[in-house]
């Protein structure tokens, strides 16, 4: 039998063992102590804990914070993280119950929470968030830029003992095999794998002898080490010129033949692998590590460039020393300072051991190429030394200073995690959006609007009831004067507000119905006026 509590200071160590058994890659060393137990926004009140037996089984986070959600306009925001489960307890309820706890319409309104955010994978966002929470998915103006600076991982994987007997057993078809692949990636250095009768290598030579060329960006091979049908998207891809395969045509022959086989192969190998000079002249610019007393500059530039954007977080200084200085895998060496020649500083980098560049900013009204190109030959020259083998970066997508600079050092634009939401308040949500409008919607009559709300999870209000005029949105008390009456999903305005779907798809799509139908141009208009036009942008550092 379970029993579900909140968090105390008692459960610390054995909250910290499940969080380290459950994300072994990403919450190595002291991270769960980083990220929740000395986080400013920690709050032991809304982390929820399951047990048997007295025994800790399962646990599931939240952060608390706000964010900007257009111009003006910040809401209080709960930030879901971290849900482990142990393994003998999985598929028993047990995650649902943990997200449950302490979801209440009374707590959420006592701490004025209005949006729910979580960076989901979107397979549990569809089997279990989306459908318990009432998650949305929306669209990040977030480009995420990745580089393989070494195969080092992967080659001395592929040449332990173990791993070499686990493929034989695995792949018994290898024995017949004689082929050799040379991978040809702009973002990657050279990569030859080489199967001989059951034995595997891998070396970063460039093959001169009979062998197959692969030649493409690494995006579409390792979606295609990813696909179902890897024979038709082989084809789809070299048809689309995506990438090109040279050879005999025997060799040739053969590799398509085993394409499952390769394929299946590869997967496994690719796994392995995917995840400074600090003083420089260059121009008008130098570039060195953190000093004490930067943060609070490096505060202000954060806050600067990117203030405009949707779920920006303001930056203090002291919260940006634990965010970035204070996170485990950062060596003070790692956060580089870019100056002029006043010691002002134009722009600043973190970067982790593991090559996730946290946090990358840059003063707009300068040199930006400059500044980024600075940043990133310092950076990837620091994490070869240390020998990490990739480096990845979340820059706004429309940035194209970032986007040229990360084409000239040989990155790759990959799709970005995925933002999820819940809106916990419309009544204080849709106001605040209007607010941020005003003067932006020309009418010359106030209409009241009754929404009922279908399929809404139990601590959401299923009835909303505003004026909507020339003085912006207020809340309406009286439903029998509703001039407007709508009734749609939750899931569906929640779309509408955040510019997931437009009004007409919703009126189009059946998601709407209205009453008096003669109404249906007006609400079309308010609803067009309410949504959002921010672009929603995240640092890596805001990932976790």
């Amino acid at each position: 039998m379970y029993k579900y509590r909140l968090f105390s200071s008692n459960d610390s160590d054995a909250v910290r063992r499940l969080i380290k058994a459950t994300f072994p890659n990403f919450l190595e060393g002291e991270y769960w102590d980083w990220k929740h137990l000395h986080n400013p926004r920690f709050d032991p009140s809304i982390v929820a804990i399951a047990e048997e037996n007295g025994k800790i089984v399962g646990c599931s986070h939240w952060l608390q914070g706000s964010f900007k959600i257009a111009k003006g306009a910040a809401v209080k925001s709960l930030l879901t993280c971290d849900l482990a489960v142990r393994p003998g307890h999985r598929n028993r309820g047990v995650a649902r119950r943990l997200l449950l706890l302490r979801r209440t319409r009374e707590m959420f309104k006592q701490r004025g929470i209005v949006v729910n955010y979580d960076f989901a994978d979107p397979r549990l966002a569809k089997k279990l968030y989306s459908p318990l929470l009432g998650y949305t998915k929306v669209r990040l103006s977030t480009k995420k830029y990745f580089k393989i600076i070494s195969w080092k991982s992967l080659i001395n994987s592929v040449s332990r003992k173990e791993f070499q007997q686990n493929l034989k057993r695995k792949f018994p078809k290898l024995e017949k095999l004689d082929l050799t692949i040379f991978f040809k990636t702009r973002s990657a250095p050279p990569l030859t794998i080489s199967l001989s009768y059951g034995t595997v290598k891998a070396s970063e030579e460039v093959c001169g002898g009979d062998c197959i060329t692969v030649e493409g960006d690494l995006r579409t091979f390792l979606s295609l080490v990813q696909t179902q049908n890897v024979r038709r998207r082989l084809l789809v891809a070299i048809l689309e010129r995506k990438i090109k395969i040279k050879g005999s045509f025997s060799k040739l022959f053969e590799t398509y033949r085993n394409a499952s086989l390769l394929q299946a192969l590869f997967k496994i190998i690719v796994t392995r692998a995917t995840p400074v000079g600090l003083l420089e002249e260059a121009g008008q610019f130098s570039i060195r590590g953190y000093e004490d007393g930067d943060e609070i500059e490096i505060a202000q530039l954060f806050n600067k460039a990117y203030m405009n954007y949707g779920g920006f977080a303001p930056r203090t200084p002291e919260y940006w020393r634990w965010c970035c200085l204070e996170r485990p895998d950062v060596e003070r060496k790692a956060v580089l300072v870019v100056v002029d020649r006043h010691e002002s500083i134009a722009g600043y980098a973190v970067v982790g051991k593991s090559g996730s560049i946290w946090e990358l900013c840059y003063d707009h009204e300068r040199e930006g190429e400059e500044i980024v190109s600075l940043l990133l030959d310092n950076l990837v020259d620091y994490l070869e030394k240390i020998g990490a083998t990739s480096i990845v970066l979340n820059a706004p997508g429309e940035d194209s200073i970032v986007n040229r600079a990360c084409e000239k050092f040989g990155f790759e634009a990959y799709p970005t995690p995925k933002m999820f939401v819940s809106v916990l308040d419309f009544g204080r949500f849709i106001p605040l959006l209007a607010e941020s409008k005003k003067g932006k919607w020309a009418t010359d009559s106030d209409e009241t609007l009754l929404v009922k709300l279908k399929n809404t999870p139990f601590w959401i209000n299923d009835t909303i009831l505003m004026k909507v005029g020339r003085n912006g949105v207020q809340a309406a008390s009286d439903s029998q004067h509703a001039t407007i009456k709508v009734e749609t999903d939750f899931i569906t305005l929640t779309s509408l507000l955040f510019g997931i779907m437009s009004p007409v798809q919703a009126l189009t799509h059946l998601k709407l119905e209205v009453e008096p139908f003669w109404k249906i141009p007006k609400l079309l208009s308010i609803l067009s006026y309410l949504q959002m036009e921010a672009k929603w942008f995240f640092p890596l550092s805001d990932f976790g």
